[in-house]
């Protein structure tokens, strides 16, 4: 996929990481584990191999995981529209059958999870 075929996706990644205190990026591909990790928009270090991927199902785990924290000093109020963010998952045709997207809300002491299979 290269930066064309998405890039409202890419749009919205840019305004997430330019509204938060922190955002992390971990991409699990060709075997190794990749992070980058910036603060309110800025790259913190350069992207770094930071181990192997390990095994998920008898093959090397493969995936993306963004986190992030939205920035307090830009938000009063952090909300959330979970049912907005599925339905906007699946309209957009980057994702392909059989990808899972899931959802994790850590910001209180029980984390609540939703997991997506498209």
């Amino acid at each position: 996929m290269t930066r064309r075929s998405w890039p409202g996706l890419l749009a919205g990644l840019f305004v997430v990481n330019a509204l938060s205190e922190w955002l992390q990026v971990r991409v699990w591909r060709d075997g190794k584990e990749h992070v980058m990790r910036f603060g309110r928009g800025r790259s913190e270090a350069p992207l770094r191999i930071t181990g192997d991927a390990g095994i998920v199902d008898g093959a090397p785990r493969r995936g993306t995981e963004i986190t992030f924290c939205p920035d307090a000093r830009v938000f009063t109020t952090v909300g959330f529209d979970e049912a907005r963010i599925e339905q906007s998952l699946r309209r957009m045709p980057v994702f392909k059958v059989g990808v899972t997207v899931t959802l994790s809300d850590q910001r209180s002491a029980e984390s609540k999870t939703v997991t997506l299979r498209l």
